[in-house]
């Protein structure tokens, strides 16, 4: 979930001085060494407002509460960034001493607004940023959720005044989910929603009721158009928004837990006063919030405060649950797929048919469509959400021209259109139970895919999460891409289209510089004995409808997964109708290795884990379920799913293909992806570690 969260900062537009397209990086903007890290490694991060502790609280509770809420999230595995600005410069993530200084009533500080920015960091200021600000500059440096207290509002008598805060304008345009204890009370918050939807803004709220919360009290006597009852709930809210890829937030109004209620009252007669108060002396704009909190402070003995931080720790308990509901964050580049692009014909016998050449018509069905393993992976990948770039290679012929102009959730910039070539053409006979029987094809044009393009892209595979080939093209082509990936440590996942071409790259380089590999048996066989230079065991061979021949043969292919395991880290053995097999060099590792990973190629820490699956009645077409469980399991991966949601993926994706005439069919969607729809669509038994 969470596609497109999280945004690359280098190349976007700068905030002070868009003309000129200079990056936010040129001195205005300071990330944190922390956040920093953070983002690249999509570790969560959750942005937090300054004005709370510029103006909103005395001191020193400012400062504790401030230090306190960042100690939360760290302590649940999340990043706090606390956004201020700091002499004209933009700090998202504050330093210790930065907290201290910003905490502290000597320090002069100007509380700021979207409208402020410019003067502030023109005039080398300081800024407690509000909820608008923070909105902007978190969204600016790629972070999707922003806690905070209470949001700003339509002020009562904004009829004649026209004061309504400039929150509920950015919530209207900054793509920022906003975790907050509601509206505070002293506005008029019946007209504030009315506000925030004239807005567009999605907003609901958090928990089994749709009151919506008026910062210190549970309730505010308005009640919110929608409701999430969980941090999953939640993170499926913020998922969709994301993927409809609205230029506008979603406010969550988590309230007080009800045992801290008796406050509310307590604290509301104090606002009512402190009010009256505001108006007898004329104060309003945005002096009049801090007035109050400070008066109602004052008027409750403190109980407001207590109050103000209780809800910034519900709200950060709220938030950490909701980013880790999401899992990971997708990678903020695209995944690059380099392989076929084949238009499949598939002819299916009507009945079980011996092939004999006596001229006679043989009853069955035609189908064509687009194929080949690689576009069939970029093609599932981006039906699951995750767009990838895809590096092939096509005819200057109408079915290349047409395949070029068919596909939006791919892009297809790399692929080549080469004059004088037809586009690579397939034909596969199935029989009826959807089985392949042989094929006929031609695949001469990804010869013309060079070495030369592909270092011609250098800058797409060094930002690239992981990059995924099929054994279609060149082996000189295969060792570049490999080379490439090794130079800027991005895993390289080969996957084989036959056995006659899935040894190749073993007999350069080329094969030790893969993490992961996905052959089928026959396909592994073929690699094991070009590595090994053994005959693979009769033993393979034997009928595997006796369970005592298959846990036999499970560990065959595992002592072979031992043998080459020093070359590659990751083997993913696909067994068809048995399920899969999967080593690793890591038995304690939950996740499978992705950029940045440290791998182990050490037999002795190898662990082989057996995945079975459950039959199938009514299958189609065997064709292309092979790569979608391989593009299954890598949006699995790129999403930073434990191993087994991984594979549970893969095997969904692959039954969908299964069960339907298209190859990478429409039923495979993003919601795929989320683990809440694996666990309920695909039922499997527990796997198993093969001793060896």
């Amino acid at each position: 979930m969470f596609r497109a969260c999280w945004q690359r900062l280098v190349g976007r537009p700068s905030l002070l001085c868009v003309q000129q397209k200079r990056s936010l990086y040129d001195g205005k903007l300071h990330i944190s060494a922390e956040v920093c890290s953070a983002l690249k490694n999509g570790q969560p991060v959750v942005a937090l407002e300054s004005t709370i502790i510029s103006h909103g609280m005395p001191y020193p509770q400012n400062l504790r509460t401030a230090q306190m809420v960042e100690q939360i999230i760290r302590e649940n595995h999340c990043v706090p960034a606390t956004i201020a600005i700091i002499e004209g410069k933009i700090h998202v993530g504050l330093q210790e001493k930065q907290l201290e200084q910003l905490a502290h009533p000597s320090f002069k500080c100007i509380k700021t607004a979207r409208r402020d920015l410019p003067y502030i960091m023109a005039k080398k200021l300081n800024g407690g940023t509000t909820v608008s600000a923070t909105m902007l500059l978190a969204q600016k440096a790629g972070i999707p959720i922003f806690v905070t207290g209470g949001i700003g509002g339509v002020h009562r008598g904004a009829e004649s005044t026209m004061d309504i805060s400039s929150d509920l304008t950015e919530l209207g345009r900054t793509p920022v989910t906003v975790v907050s204890a509601g509206v505070k009370s002293i506005l008029d918050i019946g007209r504030t929603l009315e506000y925030l939807e004239t807005q567009g803004v999605c907003v609901a709220s958090f928990g089994p009721t749709t009151d919506f919360p008026a910062f210190f009290t549970p309730k505010s006597g308005f009640h919110a158009p929608m409701n999430v009852k969980n941090p999953l709930e939640a993170a499926q809210l913020i998922d969709a928004h994301c993927k409809l890829a609205l230029e506008s937030g979603v406010l969550i109004g988590v309230p007080l837990p009800e045992e801290f209620g008796f406050l509310g009252e307590k604290i509301e007669t104090a606002i009512k006063k402190a009010v009256t108060e505001a108006e007898d002396h004329g104060i309003h704009g945005k002096d009049i919030t801090p007035f109050i909190l400070r008066r109602v402070a004052e008027l409750t003995e403190g109980a407001s405060l207590e109050s103000s931080i209780l809800y910034l720790c519900k709200l950060q308990q709220s938030s950490r649950e909701t980013t880790h509901a999401v899992s990971c964050v997708k990678p903020k580049e695209k995944a690059i797929v380099i392989g076929g692009t084949i238009l499949d014909f598939y002819i299916r016998l009507e009945n079980e048919y011996k092939l004999v050449t006596d001229g006679q018509m043989i009853p069955g069905t035609c189908s064509q469509s687009y194929g080949g393993v690689g576009f069939n992976i970029a093609n599932c990948l981006g039906k699951l959400g995750l767009p990838n770039l895809f590096i092939s290679a096509v005819g200057q012929d109408p079915i290349g021209t047409q395949f070029l102009k068919s596909f939006n959730q791919v892009d297809l910039s790399g692929v080549l259109q080469i004059p004088g070539q037809l586009t690579a053409l397939y034909c596969g006979f199935l029989q009826p139970h959807g089985h392949l029987i042989f094929g006929v094809g031609n695949a001469a044009i990804f010869e013309s895919i060079t070495v030369q393009q592909i270092y011609s892209m250098e800058n797409y595979f060094k930002n690239a999460p992981l990059v995924c080939i099929d054994a279609n093209l060149t082996s000189e082509v295969i060792l570049a891409v490999c080379e490439l990936c090794q130079k800027h440590e991005v895993p390289v996942w080969f996957e084989p289209t036959e056995n006659v071409k899935a040894s190749i790259p073993f007999q350069s380089s080329a094969g030790s510089m893969f993490t992961y590999i996905s052959p089928n048996e026959l396909e592994f066989q073929e690699i094991h004995k070009i590595v090994t230079g053994a005959k693979t065991e009769s033993l393979l061979k034997t009928d595997l409808n006796q369970k005592e021949n298959v846990d036999a043969v499970l560990k065959m292919y595992a002592m072979m997964c031992r043998d080459l395991i020093s070359l590659v880290p990751v083997i993913i053995v696909t067994l068809g109708k048995l399920g899969v097999l999967i080593a690793h060099c890591d038995k304690t590792a939950t996740h499978l290795p992705v950029k940045g990973s440290r791998v182990s190629k050490r037999p002795e820490d190898m662990v082989a884990k057996y995945f079975p699956v459950y039959g199938l009645e009514n299958v189609h077409s065997v064709s292309g379920s092979g790569d979608c469980f391989a593009a299954g399991l890598l949006a699995g991966i790129l999403h930073g799913h434990p191993l087994e949601v991984c594979v549970k993926l893969g095997l969904l994706t692959a039954n969908l293909s299964l069960l339907s005439t298209d190859t990478v069919p429409d039923t495979i969607k993003p919601i795929c992806c989320t683990p809440l729809h694996i666990s309920q669509s695909y039922k499997a038994p527990p796997p198993r570690i093969i001793e060896i």
